[in-house]
């Protein structure tokens, strides 16, 4: 009975990942991405939840000694501080700090490493499938740590909120990723033009530049949920989950749209540079 129970707590666990990364796969209608390639982003995505599940807690811990004297714990584990200053401050630290910038900065690092040369990605919602389907194997690992320590109780509560904020922060993510690949080869573009003599000075956002959406914007979403989830009152928590629901409602109609409009990378770089530089000749187009 036991081993049917975590049978079945896993099968839960990762249960809405499946459905989330067979929902973007379905919507990537113009060219589908190799399974090879999907399903060793998901395990890497997996795999990352790991060095986050080590860390976290230490960076937490580094944070509560921090504020220390503004702390107190009592013998029952409820924790008071000195003052409603002391207690926001260390809450962002913990939920953008130790949380949020933690792991979208882990999840980028793969998502990075395992497509910066993937030849594949090659259409502009590539980038969301890649993003979410790292971002979902991070959120199965995740869901499974919770079933396999905390229980039923907080399986049903954590799975269901795991996988859609962490599908959330893939599409996001995912879209800054295919709009810096994009403004990567227009730049590199951009540089065969200056040294032919066509265009003038580079008007192109440099890569660094370009990577900080990709990982802020996510961090900010993931920061601000858990945030929320910091603070006990009722009246907060509810007024997360509606935003969080809308944010996904938003979130899968926006998925929709851009898929239906999904174009060649190379398309897309050749307008941006036509935008940057003015009209391109047919001879000049980005392959």
């Amino acid at each position: 009975m036991k081993l049917l129970l975590t049978a079945a707590s896993f099968f839960l666990s990762i249960l809405p990942s499946f459905l989330l990364c067979w929902y973007v796969y379905r919507k990537d209608a113009v060219e589908k991405e190799p399974f090879r390639v999907l399903a060793l982003l998901f395990a890497a995505g997996a795999a990352a939840y790991v060095p986050c599940r080590f860390a976290e807690p230490f960076l937490c811990d580094l944070i509560d000694r921090a504020f220390s004297q503004y702390r107190t714990v009592n013998i029952l584990g409820v924790t008071t501080f000195a003052n409603a200053g002391a207690e926001l401050c260390h809450h962002i630290l913990s939920a953008f700090l130790a949380i949020a910038l933690l792991e979208e900065t882990v999840r980028l690092v793969v998502l990075h490493f395992l497509t910066r040369k993937e030849p594949e990605f090659n259409y502009c919602f590539d980038g969301i499938v890649y993003s979410v389907f790292v971002a979902l194997g991070f959120a199965a690992a995740k869901s499974v740590g919770y079933a396999l320590t905390d229980g039923w109780d907080v399986l049903l509560l954590r799975a269901a909120a795991i996988a859609p904020s962490c599908f959330l922060y893939g599409v996001v993510s995912g879209v800054f990723y295919s709009r810096s690949r994009v403004y990567a080869l227009a730049g590199e573009k951009e540089k065969e033009l200056l040294r032919m003599g066509t265009v003038e000075k580079r008007r192109v956002a440099g890569r660094v530049r370009l990577y900080l959406p990709v990982l802020l914007a996510p961090a900010l979403l993931h920061g601000l949920y858990e945030l929320s989830e910091l603070y006990v009152a009722p009246t907060l928590r509810f007024l997360a989950a509606i935003a969080s629901l809308i944010l996904l409602v938003i979130c899968f109609l926006f998925v929709r749209r851009i898929s239906k409009r999904d174009e060649p990378i190379s398309a897309a770089a050749h307008r941006v540079l036509s935008v940057k530089h003015g009209e391109l000749s047919g001879g000049d187009e980005p392959e």
